[in-house]
């Protein structure tokens, strides 16, 4: 029977013929079950129903017809009532037709069971079956495949026999391959630690030591000290108590002679040189043979590698070329440690830089903050005023204390230009010869009256004999004013004293004050910027705290020192020491300009003066406008460089005032206009500028300038000077007449 065949025998018959017989089964049993009298039963009378479902295979239908026939049962019971007992002879029948349905049911259901499992083994004999076809394939590809083999394994025995005849020169090779892999092995753990960054030399010398191989027993990394004694950088090998310490004259060892020669060296036998000095262990058997190669930096012999041996002995050629390798790595670790070490002092200065200058910025915002916010107050506070009459009393003062901090600001941001320049190393000097005595006159006539409104005496101790000076005038005064300046702020009492001092051909200034004095622990950061001692608050009265900084810049750029001494409660002295590569000799002391008395400042003292302002800011051309016309001058203004050039043709000015960074035409292009051909009414022209460079005076000079003044504008030199240039005639001498001071 095939599988189709054995699958349709297992299928059930048709629902609706199965239906039908069993109705036909059912009415018949129960017509029967009629006209039969009960005292003749009929064995198979129920039993003949139920047993159909075994062939239809219906659950449902099994238990419908077990229904039908209790129906039936019950309804003989009841209607022959002859039966003793009806009850009791009912409940027999629906017993045994319940029984017979529910052996019937587990019948079906084990049957239904050992069809699945039939059905389950069918699929499996199947997939057998193709897993069968595909071994039969398989073994007639293995077939074919080992009919290849075999005539594959005879062509390998004939080549066999052509590999026995090479197998013995490769036995020969092998040993030679195996010794190179481990020295191949050895060399790559060495460049892979000379690779390392901080790699110590001892242990460069432990790496090298089984890379060159025996009868090498150890390896010394040596150099010339400073003394001329044999110094070991590093070494393996020489045992637990390690080399000898005891230092030895560098010229008379081998090594001296590999780094004279500049090449590799060699001793078989240490026997045959014994006057040389060789690398020993402090304990154990002495080496006999050396083998040294000196360690280059830039071509130049700095020190040697020696690899020592117990017993006399032959170096190869390969042993050669290890050790120089050795040697030249050796030498680009002891650079990189050079190196090392100079980026690590290096990466700590620009670290500090960097801290120094992050607090340099946090102070100078702070104290560029601080007068311009009360500069605002002042002019919210004038304008206040200007407009209520009640208050116009307060005008003088609000006007000097936005001037006051106006200028407090302006000397804050050229400190800090100042301190930027001397960082960048864009300091230039301006050397010329002069005499000391009238500098320090200068700056006490300058200094007298703010010493004298603080009830302070400011004295200059005579000098024995006047001396000249060979350095720039300009940093030199600066670095006096600051100091007598800083003497004079944090002193309440007493007095202010400038020592000249000549020690050994050079010349010391001493500038003494009573003050309370600097606390030792302070005096180190004395030059630092911003350091203000007694000044948390960082009172912009006593300064911007870098004065001492740019003062110490300005003296090691003239090539001088400046140093302190001070007694806490008994005041300070700091003292400028000059070399005497700074004085040159002596000047007349009957040179010396006499203190001048300060006499008051006349009204309209350019009184008719023609002046040509030429300023694109239109604010600072009117306000010094305003201030020259009130001295009495006639200004003409000019906000661009080309309405400049038509007011100098057409309006005959005396005086030009004029600003370099114009919109239109460059102020230097009209100077060298004018160096072609100033008019003849022109007496002098004036460069007014926010750069204070020293570079940029000597440009406006060069360019025909006869003067520059810096902004902020200082409106008493701007007037002194005119009124001096008023005083000398068209032909350069000395008018009679001289106008007011």
């Amino acid at each position: 029977m095939t599988a189709r065949a054995d699958t349709a025998a297992r299928k059930p018959p048709a629902l609706l013929p199965s239906l039908l017989v069993c109705a036909a089964l059912v009415a018949g049993i129960v017509c029967l079950r009629l006209l039969v009298p009960p005292d003749r039963p009929l064995a198979i009378a129920y039993g003949l129903p139920l047993l159909i479902c075994l062939w239809l295979r219906r659950r449902w239908v099994l238990w419908g017809m077990a229904g039908a026939l209790l129906l039936a049962a019950l309804g003989k019971t009841f209607f022959h009532l002859d039966t003793t007992e009806p009850l009791l002879q009912f409940g027999m029948r629906a017993a045994s037709i319940l029984t017979l349905a529910g052996v019937i049911h587990v019948v079906i259901s084990l049957r239904e069971r050992l069809e699945a499992r039939s059905a389950e083994l069918e699929r499996s004999n199947a997939e057998l079956e193709r897993s069968n076809e595909e071994l039969r394939a398989r073994e007639e590809e293995i077939a074919q495949q080992n009919e290849e083999l075999q005539s594959q394994t005879e062509e390998l025995e004939q080549q066999s026999e052509e590999l026995r005849s090479q197998t013995e020169e490769l036995q020969r090779a092998n040993e030679e391959l195996t010794r190179r892999e481990k020295v191949l092995q050895n060399l790559v753990e060495v460049a892979r630690s000379f690779s390392g960054e901080g790699l110590p030399l001892s242990e460069a010398c432990r790496l090298a030591l089984p890379l060159v191989g025996p009868p090498a027993a150890a390896v010394a990394i040596l150099e010339r000290g400073p003394e001329g004694q044999v110094v070991i950088r590093g070494h393996y090998g020489f045992g637990r108590a390690g080399p000898q310490r005891a230092g030895w004259d560098f010229e008379d060892s081998f090594a001296a002679l590999i780094m004279e020669r500049n090449e590799t060296g060699y001793l078989e036998d240490f026997a045959q040189r014994s006057d040389l000095s060789l690398t020993q262990r402090a304990e154990g058997e002495p080496f006999c043979s050396i083998l040294a190669t000196p360690l280059r930096l830039h071509g130049k012999p700095i020190g040697v590698v020696e690899v020592l041996a117990a017993q006399p002995c032959q170096w190869t050629v390969e042993q050669f070329r290890l050790v120089e390798w050795v040697a030249a790595e050796c030498s680009l670790l002891i650079e990189t440690l050079r190196l090392q070490g100079e980026l690590e002092a290096r990466r700590r200065e620009a670290e500090e830089a960097s801290l120094r200058k992050t607090r340099f910025l946090a102070a100078v915002s702070h104290d560029i903050r601080t007068p311009v916010n009360a500069i605002t107050l002042m002019a919210e506070l004038l304008t206040r005023s200007v407009a209520d009459p009640h208050r116009n009393e307060d005008l003088a003062e609000l006007a000097a204390d936005l001037k006051a901090n106006a200028r407090g600001l302006v000397e804050l941001v050229s400190d800090v230009l100042d301190i930027a320049r001397f960082d960048s190393g864009r300091l230039e000097l301006e050397i010329s010869e002069f005499p000391l005595l009238p500098l320090l006159q200068g700056e006490m006539r300058r200094l007298s009256p703010v010493a004298e409104a603080k009830g302070l005496r400011l004295h200059i101790e005579p000098l024995q004999s006047d001396v000249r000076l060979r350095t720039d005038r300009v940093k030199l005064t600066r670095v006096l004013n600051n100091l007598i300046g800083n003497a004079i702020k944090f002193t309440e009492e007493g007095e202010v004293r400038i020592c000249p001092e000549p020690v050994n051909g050079g010349l010391h200034i001493h500038v003494s004050d009573t003050g309370v004095g600097i606390p030792a622990e302070h005096l180190p950061r004395i030059f630092d910027e911003f350091f203000q001692l007694k000044n948390p608050a960082r009172d912009r009265s006593k300064g911007t705290g870098l004065g001492l900084a740019i003062c110490r810049r300005l003296v090691e750029a003239i090539g001088a020192e400046l140093t302190v001494d001070s007694i806490l409660g008994a005041g300070s002295t700091f003292t400028l020491r000059l070399p005497a590569a700074l004085v040159v000799g002596e000047a007349n002391r009957a040179g010396a300009e006499p203190l001048a008395a300060h006499t008051p400042a006349a009204t309209a003292r350019l009184e008719g003066m023609r002046v040509l302002l030429v300023e694109d800011h239109d604010t600072t051309r009117r306000a010094t406008a305003r201030l020259l016309a009130a001295e009495g001058a006639v200004v003409s203004q000019a906000p661009t460089g080309r309405l400049g050039l038509e007011a100098l043709e057409h309006e005959d000015p005396e005086v030009l005032l004029l600003d370099l960074m114009l919109p239109d035409i460059d102020g230097r292009e009209i100077l060298r206009t004018l160096a072609a051909g100033r008019p003849p009414s022109l007496r002098c022209a004036f460069v007014i500028t926010g750069d204070a460079r020293e570079s940029r005076r000597t440009e406006a000079l060069q360019l025909g300038a006869d003067g520059l003044f810096t902004k902020p504008l200082n409106l008493e030199s701007l007037v002194g000077e005119l009124l001096r240039r008023r005083s000398i005639g068209p032909d350069g001498r000395q008018m009679a007449r001289r106008s007011a001071i």
